[in-house]
């Protein structure tokens, strides 16, 4: 009975683990660099100001803006969810663009963030039709900066899934009874 409990215990750990795992290469920029990303236009820049850690990457210049993308290997039919931090440092001029696979999830100019407080974002989306995928993030601000952060993309966990292992966790304290 104990061995059936530690085992489920343990599948339950690793299920959420798995559905945790990061796909990001360097999504806090905690290297102090852009390594791992493509950058076109040379205004995006490694910055001290950060949600977490110690670095963040800001989008500065004009329309159409700096880009930093990343390439993910993805499986067909998964849901996996995009998150970042933003912080919008000025007003008027400024915009973010943000894609997965040429889809764009987030669009907004002049951008209508909080100025000068960090705001999550957050999107949902299934894979499909190849497993390279790519996420983009174009941003500009003419006179002060957009800055990111803590950009994630991790498996979203199937609710199937979840309640499989809540139903084998009750079975197994069942058992014990």
């Amino acid at each position: 009975m104990k061995k059936t409990a530690m085992v489920i215990g343990v599948v339950a750990v690793a299920g959420a683990a798995l559905a945790r795992a990061e796909l990001v290469v360097n999504g806090g920029f905690e290297t102090g660099t852009l390594a791992g990303w493509g950058v076109a236009n040379s205004s995006v820049v490694i910055t001290s100001d950060s949600h977490t850690g110690q670095f963040g990457a800001i989008f500065s210049g004009s329309a159409p803006g700096a880009e930093l993308l990343q390439a993910l290997s993805l499986s067909d039919g998964v849901q996996y969810r995009l998150e970042l931090w933003a912080k919008n440092y000025g007003l008027g001029d400024d915009g973010m663009v943000i894609t997965i696979q040429d889809q764009v999830v987030f669009s907004d100019s002049p951008l209508g963030l909080p100025l000068e407080d960090w705001t999550q974002l957050q999107f949902d989306f299934v894979a499909a039709n190849g497993a390279e995928w790519d996420i983009e993030f174009r941003g500009w601000d003419g006179v002060l900066g957009i800055v990111v952060d803590d950009i994630s993309v991790t498996i979203v966990p199937a609710p199937a899934g979840a309640a499989l292992l809540g139903l084998a966790g009750l079975t197994a304290v069942r058992r014990r009874r």
